[in-house]
């Protein structure tokens, strides 16, 4: 009699335990969810995949002759999915006007002014070269794609 009521007590903790930790983390996806969108509401950002730094070579005066940029490669790559830059605050005038204008032109990369962390807090991906974005895209548990 003993034995059972001890199991059923090991047996109901279990499953208040369970019950707790459910709770915990659907109260998580939720927040996690209810902060996405906000950030979409707040700055028209649909999650629709991607974060990018606008960094380049040239940026940093260093002249490639087959120089192809960041922003370029991965709006190139990403086919039809949205891509998200953000340029730095330091960034270079001519750098800047480069990747306007390559927004202009393929349609699918959209210069944002919203802050990196909401920025990556709605995308699903980031694509960073040499840059803190990267890493504080990984503390958000984003995928990140480093280039150097």
């Amino acid at each position: 009699m003993i034995r059972t009521t001890l199991g059923l007590i090991a047996l109901f903790a279990m499953i208040a335990a369970a019950c707790v930790a459910f709770g915990a983390y659907f109260s998580y996806v939720t927040l996690q969810n209810a902060h996405r969108n906000a950030v979409e509401a707040r700055f028209s950002i649909t999650a629709e995949r991607i974060a990018a730094t606008a960094q380049f070579a040239a940026s940093l005066g260093i002249a490639l002759p087959a120089q192809t940029t960041l922003s370029e490669l991965v709006a190139r790559e990403a086919g039809g999915t949205r891509v998200y830059v953000k340029l730095h605050p330091a960034q270079r005038i001519e750098t800047a006007a480069m990747v306007r204008a390559l927004a202009r032109k393929t349609g699918n990369l959209v210069i944002s002014e919203a802050s990196i962390h909401d920025l990556t807090q709605a995308s699903e991906m980031v694509v960073t070269q040499n840059s803190a974005a990267g890493f504080e895209a990984l503390m958000q548990r984003k995928p990140v794609i480093t280039c150097a």
